[in-house]
């Protein structure tokens, strides 16, 4: 009878336990759990990624509306995330499921300056694929990739070898991820004791409105920062400093806000966020206890705030990439010029005719054997113009040099590349100009411009834009700064500014005009 009744007691605890061990571990216990044998402690940076929870297709549909993107603009979009989005496929394929990196600050002589290493989790017997997957991407045998059980580990030689399957769980790591909470995308900084130690002797002492918090370095003055970011199309984000203190909470809220004054005081910034004045509120930490909050995306309003001031970093490297795509077009064309004068002892007409003046076809064909595209010229009838039977049928032919970068919605076949023809222009008369005919130099004299999309023309036609001296801009295109891209005679490259510019526009477009000109702009 004892014996029932100590079994029954034992069994009734079990019951009573299961409920307890069955409790699913926190997000932050998990990751610790998972980086503690490759001493996540001294990780300067902890990244967590939850594939399942990124859906690249919806983000890039939610990036097209927002960008307000042309179908040209949305196939650059679809083909920027094409390698993210076969790189997803690839690894849910294979059994992955969340990364997690961490990176280490390496300081000392002879070594990089950090150090990375990952830990991958898998489906059930899946580790295998997965770590073949990553051999293959990743070759040269820098970093070792194991298995272990349903894991797989990322880091070096040296790593891997310390790598203690007993370590403790990082407090840290604890705290801060299971503050960040579920997210496609958690970021943790911690800062160890090393770190703080490096940062307060290399740093200057910042004064108090601007790091120097409550009398602290603001290294010192937090434990922890997490960023959690829910992906598009569903855009949350939610940012966690925690502070030594409350009162510490409530200095570095103050230091945030002084640093957003200070980046939003430039009047290029105000120009490039619309409603900045109302946007400021929504990107200021807030001191809650002994914590600093920054969070938004609750409120579908918020992202309509906050829309423009997310785009806006992203409108200006588009239009910064699509201006340096530009620029090189021209910079070649510049080379293409020179190597057509060392040629034939002067730059191409703008217009090639026959022995009776009739006009055959533009500079833009003469040139092609100068921009590896001699085969294409080869296919012209040289004495024929260019809507003959023959030429014609080579206009859909344009290379891809000719094609517009910042000019969307251009016909197939027109290219926006003309040079200033008119009078004392180097292709103002009927035959080609040689460069010491340019007296005005050849850094202050204009070769090839940019027409706007309304004054694009066929390419193989000679057809370009005639300058008028009353208003020398007319038909070119300016970027949303009134900025105009020139390609000098002397092979350079500048962005001339429209409105600082006046009459010295129209001297930079004649050859021998004799003015000075004043660079000053």
């Amino acid at each position: 009878m004892v014996r029932i009744r100590a079994f029954g007691f034992l069994l009734l605890s079990l019951l009573i336990a299961l409920p307890l061990y069955a409790q699913p571990k926190s997000l932050g216990a998990r990751v610790a759990e998972l980086t503690a044998p490759l001493e996540a402690d001294a990780a300067l940076v902890v990244l967590r990624v939850d594939t399942a929870k990124v859906d690249v297709a919806a983000a890039t549909d939610w990036a097209a509306k927002a960008l307000k993107a042309t179908a040209e603009e949305r196939a650059q979009i679809d083909q920027a995330l094409q390698e993210p989005w076969d790189f997803l496929a690839a690894f849910r394929e294979a059994g992955g499921q969340e990364l997690i990196w961490l990176i280490y600050p390496t300081p000392g002589p002879g070594r990089e300056p950090i150090e990375v290493a990952g830990v991958i989790t898998t489906a059930p017997g899946k580790s295998q694929v997965v770590a073949e997957y990553f051999r293959k991407k990743m070759p040269g045998g820098l970093l070792e990739i194991t298995e272990r059980g349903d894991t797989v580990v990322i880091a070096s030689a040296e790593r891997t070898k310390s790598f203690k399957a007993d370590a403790k769980l990082s407090p840290t790591l604890v705290k801060a991820f299971d503050a960040a909470g579920e997210g496609s995308v958690q970021a943790v900084l911690q800062l160890s004791d090393d770190t703080r130690r490096v940062v307060r002797e290399t740093l200057p002492r910042l004064p108090e409105e601007f790091g120097g918090v409550g009398g602290k370095e603001l290294s010192d003055a937090f434990s922890w920062a997490a960023l959690s970011i829910d992906a598009p199309p569903k855009l949350k984000l939610k940012l966690q400093v925690q502070a030594t203190s409350a009162e510490g909470a409530q200095s570095l809220a103050k230091v945030a806000g002084n640093w957003f004054k200070i980046a939003g005081s430039p009047a290029e910034v105000r120009q490039a966020i619309p409603g900045f004045d109302q946007i400021l509120p929504l990107l200021t930490p807030k001191a809650n206890g002994d914590k600093v909050v920054l969070s938004f995306g609750e409120k579908p309003e918020e992202i309509d705030q906050l829309l423009p001031a997310i785009l806006a970093p992203i409108k200006a490297a588009r239009a910064a990439a699509v201006r340096s795509q530009q620029m090189n077009s021209l910079k070649q064309l510049g080379l293409a010029m020179h190597n057509y004068h060392d040629t034939y002892k002067s730059f191409p007409p703008a217009v090639f005719r026959d022995k009776a003046g009739k006009p055959l076809l533009s500079w833009r064909v003469h040139v092609l054997p100068y921009v590896d595209e001699n085969e294409l010229y080869k296919q012209f009838h040289l004495d024929e113009p260019w809507d003959s039977e023959h030429n014609k049928q080579l206009i859909e032919k344009m290379p891809k040099l000719y094609a517009s970068a910042r000019v969307p919605g251009v016909d197939k076949g027109k290219t926006v590349f003309v040079v200033p023809v008119g009078k004392d222009t180097i292709f103002g008369g009927k035959e080609g100009m040689k460069i010491q005919q340019i007296t005005d130099g050849t850094s202050n004299t204009i070769l090839v411009l940019e027409s706007d999309g309304k004054h694009a023309v066929t390419w193989t036609k000679p057809d370009d834009i005639e300058i008028d001296p009353k208003d020398p801009s007319r038909g070119l295109l300016a970027d949303e700064r009134k900025l105009i891209l020139a390609l000098f005679a002397d092979g350079s490259v500048r962005g001339l500014p429209l409105p600082k510019l006046g009459e010295t526009l129209y001297h930079m477009l004649t050859a021998a005009g004799g003015e000075v000109i004043d660079r000053d702009f």
